[in-house]
């Protein structure tokens, strides 16, 4: 199958996707409330099989049992939302990507059957029906899921006309320091950091991630590269906290259980330049502390940061309990992250006000809301 044919493939599953009936709120709720014990149930079955060493590539057990716990938050997060495009995108991301690192094709229907016995054994016949529709359709659609996923990967969706500057690449896969805290120094020197930021980082970040889900790179080479990031950025802050404020404030947080904080980061540096006052939590924020810290704070603008699809429910609750406070009403709430790219008017669903593509965009969005 052509690239081409392989587009036009995704476009009818999703279309076909969509009109599957959708899952009532209490079906979702005990979906939900029932996870682990599903989890358990589907890490027992599978591994009992003679052949899930063949299946999985000889992969950790750990490896499976982590994928089986994302991805039943993950469909507690399509059920919620009813969100059935999110589900072909992510499939065909998850057959790619675990295809890469050892796993066979056929270890997904395989898994997805474990996972029809598993609900039949554990939720009562109504809530169960219209959930086990949604998984017997996977089924049925896994061949067309799989030649999909031969194909390389679609980034359209990711802004990538300015390429990655091939001297910073280098230094964050060779794990030379040295080198990008050079380059970094001489941006500092320069004054340039907009600049160095939307251009060389951003776009070298989105390239270490397309080389990880290739299996072009390790998970250490990976995490290696976003350590030295990290690094070069707290270089480049030295020189951006002397910014005086001229504007609002703002409070920048990645979701809970969200651990990738780059692009938050990315977002917090470009704000302050841009001459707002802002409180920048990092990853992994718990929604109490979150509330807590915004009524204290009492931001114009929260940000909030969300990489994986499974965290959307969380970004939800959040969003539900600011607006269910008066102090936080004049609170404008933006998201940003890969999966509003895949899925681009998902933010509307779990309330947010305004949604950004990446650094540069959440800029003028903080300017168009908080002027």
């Amino acid at each position: 199958m052509s690239q081409e044919k392989g587009h036009e493939e995704l476009t009818r599953l999703i279309e076909e996707a969509q009109v599957l009936p959708p899952v009532s709120a209490k079906a979702a709720a005990v979906f939900s409330a029932n996870k682990k014990a599903l989890v358990d149930s589907v890490n027992a079955a599978m591994s009992a099989r003679d052949n899930l060493s063949l299946l999985t590539g000889g992969a950790p057990m750990e490896i499976m049992a982590t994928h089986h716990e994302r991805q039943a938050d993950f469909m507690a997060n399509v059920f919620i939302l009813n969100q059935f495009e999110l589900l072909v995108k992510t499939f065909v991301w998850l057959y790619r990507s675990y295809r890469a690192h050892g796993f066979s094709y056929d270890y997904f229907p395989v898994e997805l059957r474990a996972w029809v016995t598993t609900i039949e054994n554990h939720l009562a016949a109504e809530h169960r029906a219209q959930i086990l529709g949604v998984y017997r359709w996977m089924i049925e659609v896994h061949e067309r899921i799989a030649l999909i996923a031969d194909q390389p990967a679609d980034d359209t969706e990711l802004d990538l006309s300015l390429a990655y500057n091939p001297q910073f690449l280098n230094a964050l896969l060779n794990a030379d320091h040295g080198e990008a805290l050079a380059m970094a120094q001489e941006v500092r020197n320069a004054g340039d950091f907009k600049s160095f930021l939307i251009d060389v980082i951003q776009p070298s970040m989105y390239e270490i991630g397309r080389l990880w889900e290739n299996n072009e790179i390790s998970v250490a080479q990976e995490h290696l590269a976003s350590s030295i990031v990290g690094r070069v950025m707290t270089q480049l802050y030295t020189s951006i906290v002397s910014v005086k404020p001229t504007k609002g404030r703002v409070l920048i947080t990645a979701a809970p259980n969200e651990f990738h904080e780059i692009g938050a980061w990315m977002v917090s540096d470009l704000l302050e330049l841009d001459g707002w006052q802002v409180l920048y939590l990092g990853a992994n924020t718990p929604m109490d502390a979150l509330i807590e810290t915004l009524e204290d704070y009492k931001p114009q603008l929260l940000a909030i940061s969300v990489a994986m699809p499974c965290n959307l429910d969380k970004v939800g609750k959040i969003i539900s309990g600011i607006r269910g406070k008066k102090s936080l009403n004049a609170t404008t709430i933006m998201v940003g992250g890969r999966v509003f790219l895949t899925v681009p008017d998902i933010w509307t669903e779990i309330g947010a006000d305004a949604t950004a593509a990446d650094a540069r965009v959440a800029v003028t969005v903080a300017r168009r809301f908080c002027s």
